[in-house]
């Protein structure tokens, strides 16, 4: 023993020694020494408290969790996924963000049905697509039967025939489900359907459509549990915490205390009605929704935020190749790779050309068929075998980009034409606010500093005006502005932003330097088409995406695929090999002629055969962990926000009183927090001399958690009562609570890293 400290034992409250915590144990007046050798000490905890007694219920169930998704799926779930389940086990939602391939869905569907199973509650699964409502839905009768449960599953999707549609909607109005698996359309247009039911954990699979509507927001909120009063509170929440930034700002202290103390009530009511709400989880390959009120609900309310970047790696082989034919390089290739392709046409060239790309195929003997919208058994004759290709747009709205989940089947991805956007200069002709927002966003460093300055005001005005201007309305707008005539009625900071936009781009696109700016870009192409000019910029969401369904996350790690893109436009795909390091540093582009392509093949196939072996059963899984989760804790919490900085843009969560930010790293998933200084000291006063102990010859230092006076700044040790020895005042912060908010978050992590400071203290 080598030091005590007051008042930690989790189990009751009491004085612990270092080496039991250090074995994660109780004290020993808790777990007396004599049982620490039983097969399980745990049994023999005297009055074990309820905070202890949920602790050793939730690593049960972690590992009856890892025992279910491993009968279920073939093999057992990674860390990543392991801590998820110990997130929602312990209650707390949170945004998943991560690449496609690395089992979100699956892990949410398995954890669906172990919710069902273990706890009996009700889940709803949301996808994007009807392609994806089908895949899910059969995964989980497949899961389901093959663990032995008798589960009530229900599903719509437009997929099903008139008369299953009937069928589900009577199951879905009648409540006659557990699970419950729908598109985001279904959400929105259908939502009597399930309006007033109460969810226990929702999962929600591409949480930027989901935050591209405010309405869907408030639905999923509502299904939650949340009532229309408690988001009320949190926007007034939200209001009151600009207004105190002001009010510290200009230093009035008084008000401020005021306001807090008004904050703190709000708070303690919203924290009171989440006891009653479900779990809520939100995954996505990347978000791209600004920070908008409704966004900024699921702080308030869940307690964490979405990131904009990709965590977690790929194992894709990002090739390119320029081309003048590519009607015939993509033959060529074709002929080469075999089946298993994934053929992706520019946005610009539409799906008219997708067809042309087929018949050429085609009338060469490539069984290919275009994938421009979802339709009955096409993916099934693929996975089959009938058809070597599928050909669809490069498009995160495509159904060939985003409800695509056949591991062992797709190889390669080959996009015909870089992924890109054509936006026409004519601004007044064809007014899009999204349109002016990428016009600004694309152009902006190419404009004087006081120009990019004024364009990024512009930006933010217009987004801001997207929000709050009615859809119906947008029509409208765009036909006056064409035909010169004044904007119909709208809110006025929209009507402003929108007027000052066009003046300033129909400024800055007249002007020649401007023009030849555009000329001369590396990363944006100008093209002519008619008697209107239009900005080519690339789209590297639609790459990720789309390129993410060559590589799966299974047993044995991350498969590895093929991605070659055909350029058609050199600075349009400077521009992509430049955005696309934006998402993911460690993305290398390649020259085809750089790579021995039968080599990577081989490599690709290999998986293809090992994914399949593990499916059939014919093999079991070599377990691979890919990444370890760690916290990361250091005590300045600027340090903590640069630290996390250092990775690119951090989601960002509650746990207790701790602010966490997670970040990838590459071998590690950071959870980084702060302790805010130091949280623990000598105790004073009534132990030892000045807090150490003399015992058979070794001093023995006490330590306790340091406490502050919130009203007069004094600072102690000592317990007085939860009052203050100065002043009397009983508003008293104790490192006790942020210790506490450590060991929760610490129980979802597998190593936890101490970042102290290069000094004496640290």
């Amino acid at each position: 023993m080598k030091a005590i400290f007051k008042g930690l034992c989790p189990n009751c409250g009491g004085d612990i020694d270092d080496e039991r915590a250090s074995m994660g144990l109780p004290c020993r007046m808790c777990l007396p020494d004599a049982y620490l050798k039983h097969p399980n000490p745990l049994a023999y905890i005297h009055n074990p408290s309820q905070a202890y007694s949920r602790l050793i219920y939730e690593s049960k169930q972690l590992e009856e969790f890892i025992s279910f998704f491993e009968k279920a799926t073939g093999s057992k779930p990674w860390a990543a996924q392991r801590v998820w389940a110990r997130r929602i086990i312990a209650g707390r939602s949170f945004a998943l963000i991560a690449p496609t391939g690395m089992g979100k869905t699956v892990f949410g569907s398995v954890f669906a049905l172990f919710l069902a199973h273990k706890r009996g509650w009700r889940s709803y699964i949301v996808v994007p697509t009807a392609l994806l409502a089908k895949q899910v839905s059969e995964r989980l009768l497949s899961y389901a039967k093959r663990l032995g449960l008798d589960i009530k599953i229900s599903y719509y999707h437009s997929l099903l025939t008139k008369k299953e549609a009937r069928s589900r909607l009577e199951e879905i109005k009648n409540r006659d489900f557990q699970i419950l698996v729908t598109t985001l359309s279904f959400l929105n247009m259908k939502f009597e359907f399930i309006e007033g039911e109460k969810f226990d954990f929702i999962f929600v699979d591409d949480v930027d459509s989901l935050l591209r509507s405010s309405k869907s927001v408030d639905k999923v909120l509502m299904l939650l549990g949340f009532k229309q009063a408690d988001l009320e509170k949190a926007f007034n929440l939200m209001d009151l915490r600009t207004q105190l930034g002001r009010l510290l700002r200009s230093r009035r202290y008084p008000e401020s205390s005021k306001l807090y103390d008004k904050m703190l009530e709000l708070m303690e009511e919203l924290e009171e009605n989440r006891k009653n709400v479900g779990v809520l989880v939100v995954s996505g390959a990347s978000i791209r929704a600004r920070r908008t009120k409704r966004v900024r609900l699921f702080r308030e309310l869940l307690g964490f935020e979405v990131a904009s970047r990709i965590d977690i790696g790929r194992n894709v082989v990002d090739l390119y190749i320029e081309s003048e034919n590519l009607e015939e390089e993509a033959y060529r290739l074709i002929q080469k790779l075999g089946p298993g392709g994934l053929v992706y046409i520019p946005m610009d060239l539409g799906a008219e050309y997708a067809e042309r790309v087929k018949r050429y195929l085609v009338e060469r003997g490539i069984n290919a068929e275009a994938y421009t919208r979802p339709r009955k058994r096409i993916l099934e004759k693929f996975s089959q075998g009938v058809y070597d290709v599928l050909i669809g747009m490069a498009s995160y709205r495509s159904p060939l980009v985003r409800g695509i989940d056949l591991p062992y089947t797709v190889r390669y991805a080959l996009f015909i034409g870089v992924p890109k956007m054509l936006i026409d200069l004519d601004i007044r002709q064809r007014f899009r606010i999204s349109k002016a927002i990428i016009l600004l966003a694309n152009i902006r460093e190419l404009l004087p500093e006081r120009d990019q300055l004024e364009a990024l005001r512009l930006i933010n005005e217009l987004r801001i005006a997207n929000r709050i201007i009615p859809r119906e309305l947008r029509e409208e707008i765009a036909k006056s502005i064409a035909e010169g005539k004044p904007l119909p009625p709208i809110p006025e900071r929209a009507k402003i932003a929108v007027e000052e936009a066009l003046e300033f781009l129909s400024d800055i696109l007249s002007r020649p330097s401007v023009l030849k700016a555009l000329e001369e870009s590396p990363y944006i192409g100008l093209e002519k088409r008619g008697d209107v000019f239009y900005l080519i910029i690339p789209d590297p969401v639609a790459y990720i995406q789309a390129s993410g369904r060559v590589s799966r996350m299974y047993a044995g790690g991350v498969s590895k695929g093929i991605s070659i893109v055909l350029v058609d436009n050199s600075r349009a795909f400077n521009g992509l090999m430049r955005e696309t390091r934006w998402f993911m540093e460690d993305i290398v582009w390649r020259r085809l002629s750089e790579v021995d392509l039968d080599k990577v093949v081989e490599e690709v196939d290999r998986d293809r055969r090992a994914i399949k072996d593990l499916l059939e059963g014919r093999v079991k899984a070599e377990f691979k962990d890919l990444v370890k989760f760690a916290l990361f804790v250091v005590e300045s919490p600027n340090k903590a926000r640069t630290i996390a900085r250092l990775f690119g843009r951090p989601s960002k969560r509650q746990v207790g009183d701790l602010t966490v930010f997670e970040v990838n790293t590459g071998e590690y998933i950071l959870n980084i927090t702060a302790t805010g200084g130091h949280i623990m000291d000598l105790i004073t006063g009534s132990v030892g001399l000045h807090g150490v102990l003399e015992v058979d010859g070794e001093y023995i230092p006490v330590y306790s958690t340091i406490k502050r006076c919130l009203r007069c700044g004094y600072t102690f040790t000592e317990d007085f009562g939860s009052k203050c020895p100065v002043c009397g005042s009983e508003k008293i912060l104790d490192k006790k609570v942020l210790i506490d908010s450590l060991r929760e978050a610490a129980k979802e992590v597998d190593l936890v890293i101490l970042g102290t400071d290069a000094d004496a203290e640290g």
